[in-house]
C-alpha cells in the first residue's frame, strides 16, 4: 500500500509530497535519461522547489528501507 501522496500533476514551482508513514522518504527527482536532478528527504510533508526544472518529464523515486516507489510528473 502506498502510503503517500503527491500533488499537483503535472507541477510548475512547488511539488506537494504528504507521508502517511512514520518512516522518513528520500526522494530524488531524475529526467527522462535517468540524469539526477535533485534529493531530499521527506518527512510528514514536505513542498519540493522545482522552479528551476525546465518543462518535461520527471520521474520521482521515493525510497523508505521498506519500500520503492517510482512516479512520472
Amino acid at each position: 500500500m502506498n502510503n503517500f501522496k503527491i500533488y499537483p500533476n503535472p507541477a510548475e514551482d512547488i511539488l506537494i509530497v504528504e507521508n502517511f508513514s512514520s518512516e522518513v522518504m528520500e526522494y530524488s527527482i531524475k529526467d527522462v535519461n535517468g540524469k539526477l536532478i535533485k534529493v531530499g528527504k521527506v518527512y510528514s510533508s514536505s513542498n519540493i522547489n522545482i522552479e528551476n526544472l525546465s518543462a518535461g518529464v520527471y520521474f520521482i523515486e521515493l525510497k523508505t528501507k521498506s519500500q520503492n516507489i517510482v512516479t512520472g510528473k
